[in-house]
C-alpha cells in the first residue's frame, strides 16, 4: 500500500498542508498537461460535426491561454488548483456547447472530476462543480424567462425542467462530492503514511 502513495510524493516532512499539496501539484501537473492536450485535440476532432469553429477557437483559446498562464506563470498554490478546476469545468462546458448538449457530452463532468483526484485537494471539486452547475443554472434561467432556446449550450434532449434539473445537479454534486472524499482521503492516507515512517525512523 505505501508504494502506490509514495510513487510519486517522496517520504519528507512538511510544514503544513499547503505546502504538502503543492508538492503533489508538483509531481502530477505533467498528468493533467497530457489530459489537456488531449482535450485540445478532441475539441478540434468535434468542431467540424456542427460547424462550431467560432465558438471552439474563441473557447479553447481562452482556455489554453490560462492554462499556459497556470503552468508557465504562476507558482504551485491554491490559486493555480482553482484555476486547473476552472480549466476542466471550461473543458466540460466546450464538449457539451460543441455536440449541442448531448447526453453523452455531460458524461465528461465525471471524467474531469476523476482527473481532478490526484491533485488531492477537495476544494478543487468546489470550484469545478460550481461553475458546471452555474453555467446549467444560468442558461436555465436565460431560457425559462426571456423563452430563448439555448438547450445546445447545456441540454439539448428533452424540456428543460425543474424536476430534470433537479437530478442532473443531485448527481454532479454527489459525484464531485465523492470525487473531493477520495481526493482528502488519499491525503489523510499519505501523511499517515508519511508521519508512521518518519516515527518509524526515529525508533
Amino acid at each position: 500500500m505505501t508504494k502506490i502513495f509514495t510513487k510519486w510524493i517522496p517520504i519528507v516532512e512538511y510544514a503544513n498542508r499547503e505546502s504538502y499539496l503543492n508538492e503533489v501539484q508538483k509531481q502530477v501537473d505533467i498528468i493533467s498537461d497530457r489530459f489537456v492536450g488531449l482535450f485540445f485535440l478532441l475539441g478540434i476532432c468535434l468542431a467540424p460535426i456542427y460547424s462550431t469553429w467560432f465558438f471552439t477557437w474563441i473557447t479553447m483559446g481562452c482556455t489554453c491561454m490560462l492554462y499556459l498562464i497556470v503552468r508557465l506563470i504562476l507558482e504551485e498554490g491554491r490559486l493555480s488548483r482553482t484555476l486547473i478546476a476552472v480549466v476542466y469545468a471550461i473543458f466540460l462546458l466546450q464538449f457539451i456547447g460543441q455536440l449541442h448538449g448531448m447526453a453523452e457530452m455531460h458524461f465528461f463532468y465525471f471524467t474531469n472530476a476523476a482527473l481532478l483526484i490526484i491533485y488531492q485537494d477537495w476544494r478543487m471539486q468546489v470550484v469545478y462543480s460550481f461553475l458546471g452547475i452555474g453555467h446549467h443554472t444560468f442558461l436555465a434561467i436565460i431560457q425559462w424567462k426571456y423563452g430563448t432556446d439555448l438547450g445546445d449550450y447545456f441540454i439539448g434532449y428533452g424540456d428543460i425542467t425543474f424536476f430534470r434539473l433537479f437530478f442532473h445537479f443531485g448527481i454532479a454534486l454527489l459525484m464531485s462530492f465523492i470525487c473531493g472524499f477520495w481526493a482528502y482521503l488519499i491525503q489523510e492516507i499519505y501523511i499517515t503514511i508519511t508521519t508512521k515512517t518518519k516515527t518509524d525512523n526515529l525508533v
